[in-house]
């Protein structure tokens, strides 16, 4: 398994654009979702850890960051959605328009971390008549818009692969000043290498101590095939006091069971 930058760095031959740290149960008493646990505690390691690659980012090409981020992970559960929607918010707190699609159709998650309808997302538009701005949604961050999956479908990837999904990535990245698109896992679906195709840049989002390097080389290949602009990866769940950081601190990131488990902290709730 992975266990530190320069494995992943090494295997991949590609540049690390975020070390993530674990959090544990007790650092989310009163949060219901991980993944808005750097927008509720600003002045954590995990949030700055997320900063950190936000900046990492703003360098990672001459023009900056790219405008079409597509996230996507070799297995379920090793952290993406949680990158994605950090990553999000990080672009609106540097007074960017940020556009956030929950483009996993098969276990869609956006609507639930932002408390939003989904009867009407992103698979009524690609599927019916409805208009882009019908289905992008406010959220209560200032500047960050959503659109959630919609309603799951029977084919997704037929979907995706046709011309409305590149056509809303493309009114996105002119309407916004980011398009960041969370997608399901590589390994045995073909959605995320559609939409790495449609996307200006790739992350892949890897889990330490726990993803096989023969998974890692699997998900490069099948990315590589689908001519994905592979920009780089983010580690995520790295215990920061054991791998050689020269952190003090210990986090512990765990995830519970079930279908909306993959980015989620299933033992705590919000009060």
């Amino acid at each position: 398994t992975i266990k530190t930058i320069g494995d992943l760095e090494k295997l991949m031959d590609k540049p690390a654009l975020g070390v993530i740290p674990r959090v544990g149960s007790k650092e989310l008493t009163d949060h219901e979702d991980l993944s808005l646990f750097a927008y509720d505690s600003p002045t954590s390691a995990f949030a700055e850890a997320y900063r950190s690659m936000r900046t990492a980012l703003m360098f990672s090409t001459t023009e900056g960051a790219p405008k079409v981020l597509h996230f996507t992970s070799v297995n379920a559960g090793e952290g993406k959605t949680t990158t994605a929607v950090s990553t999000a918010i990080n672009f609106t707190q540097t007074g960017g328009n940020v556009l956030l699609i929950d483009a996993d159709l098969r276990n869609p998650s956006l609507h639930k971390i932002f408390d939003l309808p989904n009867n009407n997302g992103l698979t009524n538009y690609l599927s019916g008549d409805v208009k882009p701005a019908d289905v992008a949604q406010r959220t209560e961050i200032e500047r960050l818009y959503v659109i959630s999956s919609g309603p799951i479908p029977p084919n997704p990837a037929e979907l995706l692969s046709g011309g409305k999904m590149k056509d809303i990535v493309s009114l996105g990245a002119k309407r916004f000043d980011y398009v960041v698109i969370d997608s399901p896992p590589v390994l045995g679906l073909a959605d995320a290498l559609i939409l790495a195709d449609i996307s200006q840049a790739t992350l892949l989002v890897i889990s330490a101590n726990s993803t096989r390097s023969g998974a890692i080389e699997s998900g490069l290949k099948r990315l590589q095939h689908s001519r994905a602009h592979i920009l780089g990866n983010v580690l995520t769940k790295v215990e920061m006091n054991k791998s050689g950081y020269g952190y003090e601190y210990n986090y512990s990131y765990e995830y519970g069971s079930g279908s909306d488990a993959t980015d989620r902290q299933s033992s705590t709730v919000r009060s």
